[in-house]
């Protein structure tokens, strides 16, 4: 995550985490859309080391979300 600015997660309703849940961030800002494809599209807003970060969730059948760090 630090060193390459991106990492995918999960979105656990308005928290982020990695699989055994011992990496936890809360979601400051969370929308909800639609995508051509996938039919929905949550977009998701954290922040990890005082720098901001967005992930992008798409469908409804998954929690794997993909983050990387907002540039500044």
């Amino acid at each position: 995550m630090r060193k390459y600015g991106r990492i995918t997660l999960y979105l656990c309703e308005s928290e982020i985490t990695n699989w055994p849940g011992s990496f936890r961030m809360p979601v400051t800002y969370q929308r909800h859309g639609r995508h051509n494809i996938a039919g929905t599209r949550t977009d998701a807003w954290f922040t990890f080391e005082k720098q901001s970060w967005h992930g992008v969730l798409y469908g409804q059948n998954t929690q794997l979300i993909h983050c990387r760090k907002v540039a500044s």
